[in-house]
């Protein structure tokens, strides 16, 4: 019949992959309005590539603070005042480091080219 013509295992690698991706919109929109008064901002990213995926990572306990797929090409990041901070970006994952041992206070403008 016309199940025998499937792939196996397409479902489950799509689904998986969506899964991934379904509620980075909806962060970003949380992001939009999330700023304690603890974080600042870092230095607006200007990326040679359209929605790329930005990532912030604490330097002293390596938690990744967010993931998400900006909108467009320029983000300025949302990051807790000082912490020594790595950033990563990439187009399908955050695969390329931006900038190392940046905080708030030292943070300046970046313009990332991705492969």
């Amino acid at each position: 019949g016309p199940s025998a013509s499937r792939k196996p295992g397409l479902r489950k690698q799509f689904t998986s992959s969506s899964r991934q991706f379904a509620g980075w919109p909806k962060v970003i929109a949380q992001m939009d309005n999330y700023n304690p008064p603890s974080w600042g901002m870092l230095g607006a990213l200007t990326f040679n590539r359209s929605k790329p995926v930005v990532q912030l990572i604490d330097e002293e306990t390596s938690e990744i603070l967010y993931t998400l797929r900006i909108k467009g090409t320029t983000f300025t990041p949302h990051a807790p005042k000082g912490r020594r901070l790595t950033v990563k970006a990439g187009i399908d994952a955050a695969d390329t480091l931006v900038i190392e041992a940046t905080s708030v206070d030292t943070a300046e403008p970046i313009h990332v080219t991705l492969p």
